[in-house]
């Protein structure tokens, strides 16, 4: 009989200990909601990482999240068979000194950024430079910001070498918290507005022909081209929060049933992002039943391809 007690004790003990909560790897930029969501009772076992790292680090996971939706589809179809759009950001420029409202124009600024090759916003922020020459009509703002500067090279895409080899006039960063910190060293940084929100940052909201940041202008964010070093070819889009449910376990269902409720919507806005509504997905028959209420069908079609 004591044998069987302990038995049983040794089993119980261990469904308590393997109850981990969700398993879920998602982008830097989205650990403040993360938290968060936490903060209402649903445990979670994140892990934290830059977009295109997330993608390449996936294993056990119950749910991948990042701020480019369409890195998802590098996961298909062994790993991940449709994605959902559930919150939109955009680019802003932060900065400690004061600036000129014709940044542009500003010559041997020294900048910030995100690494292009592991994070969204690195590429995105590449994209929004390119942007700017169409907007302002000067084809120079991405050579003088970036790549006099670096090796990348503007030669239709954008080709970002796996080296960047930066010079004095470039930080680039492999997490938020360094760019940030970068604020006391350079002219300004470009950021996601949530996070320069959340940080209280002084910031510069840029057109939104430029910004990432309305689906109305997704054609015109479509001329700026990026190329990784990995060889994968991504095209301007808005930047959107994607997420895809990875495994079987009934606990991420509801994890995502929570970001896509009207609660979660609320959660989302106070951390400063913007919510679709509704949100959307490239491919509702392979979405968990139980969610696809929520959802409407992406008509547009994905700009990321691996080459």
């Amino acid at each position: 009989m004591k044998y069987l007690l302990s038995v049983m004790v040794v089993i119980l003990l261990s469904g308590c200990i393997g109850n981990s909560g969700v398993k879920i790897i998602c982008d830097e930029s989205f650990e403040y909601p993360l938290s968060n969501i936490e903060n209402t009772g649903i445990k979670i076992n994140e892990n934290i990482a830059q977009s295109f790292n997330c993608i390449s680090s996936v294993k056990d996971q119950d749910i991948i999240i990042v701020s480019d939706y369409n890195l998802i589809t590098l996961l298909y179809p062994k790993k991940a068979s449709y994605y959902i759009e559930f919150a939109r950001d955009s680019i802003v420029i932060a900065y400690s000194k004061e600036i000129d409202k014709k940044w542009y124009e500003m010559k041997d600024a020294k900048i910030g950024i995100m690494n292009p090759n592991t994070s969204a916003c690195g590429y995105q922020s590449l994209m929004v430079l390119k942007l700017a020459e169409i907007y302002y009509g000067d084809n120079s703002i991405l050579d003088n910001f970036i790549c006099k500067n670096t090796k990348i090279k503007d030669e239709e895409t954008i080709n970002i070498p796996e080296t960047l080899g930066v010079n004095e006039n470039v930080l680039v960063e492999t997490s938020f918290s360094e760019l940030i910190n970068d604020l006391n060293k350079v002219d300004f940084i470009f950021i996601y507005k949530s996070m320069a929100k959340r940080e209280n940052l002084k910031y510069i909201e840029l057109p939104p022909q430029i910004n990432l940041g309305e689906t109305e202008y997704r054609n015109m964010y479509r001329q700026a081209v990026v190329r990784l070093f990995s060889n994968t070819l991504i095209s301007g889009n808005p930047v959107i929060y994607g997420f895809s449910i990875l495994s079987t376990d009934p606990e991420a269902i509801k994890f995502a049933d929570f970001i896509l409720n009207t609660k979660g919507k609320k959660l989302l806005e106070d951390s400063g992002l913007i919510p679709l509504n509704p949100a959307l997905t490239d491919n509702i028959e392979n979405v968990p039943y139980a969610l696809r209420d929520y959802l409407e069908e992406d008509k547009s079609q994905t700009n990321l391809k691996p080459v």
